[in-house]
């Protein structure tokens, strides 16, 4: 009787025992949990998508002759990743460039070089201010175009040529 009341409970404990798992079932389990959690796969997603931030105005900005310097130079900082948030979950979009950075490669620079695009981003009063003086910049533009004018003055009146 001791003897089968041992072996039932060695059983038992074999039972409750978590079995190991292979590296295909460690795998599949990991699918699993992501295919749950998957967005609709017929449903449209935005691959350049992120979280907005209040006051602040976010930008992708292409890695690409000069064009992230340049934005530094406006005041633009690097938006950083956010813990939690993998490449291709709702609401987070960035590839593992070995930074911080939210980054995702979104072509092919001449040579071969993957390009990389930066979110960053610039408080929006600055952002307006900038707006402000570009479009003022068009607007003057556009009204020297209504009285006939370029940036050297009216045709005609400096010897340039007027079609007839």
């Amino acid at each position: 009787m001791e003897e089968e009341a041992r072996k039932q409970e060695q059983v038992e404990t074999e039972e409750e025992k978590p079995k190991a798992q292979t590296r295909e079932e460690k795998r599949l389990e990991a699918a699993r949990k992501r295919r749950e959690t998957r967005i609709d796969p017929g449903k449209m997603t935005k691959k350049m998508s992120y979280p907005e931030r209040e006051g602040y105005h976010r930008h992708w900005i292409n890695d690409y002759k000069g064009k992230v310097p340049r934005a530094l130079d406006k005041g633009y900082m690097f938006v950083e990743k956010t813990p939690g948030l993998e490449p291709g979950d709702p609401g987070a979009t960035s590839t593992d460039t070995g930074e911080n950075r939210v980054s995702l490669i979104v072509g092919t620079q001449d040579g071969g070089a993957p390009l990389v695009a930066y979110l960053m981003e610039i408080p929006q009063e600055w952002y307006d201010e900038d707006m402000a003086v570009m479009f003022g910049q068009i607007d003057e533009i556009e009204k020297s175009m209504m009285r006939g004018e370029d940036e050297r003055g009216r045709p005609g009146v400096d010897g340039r040529y007027i079609p007839t």
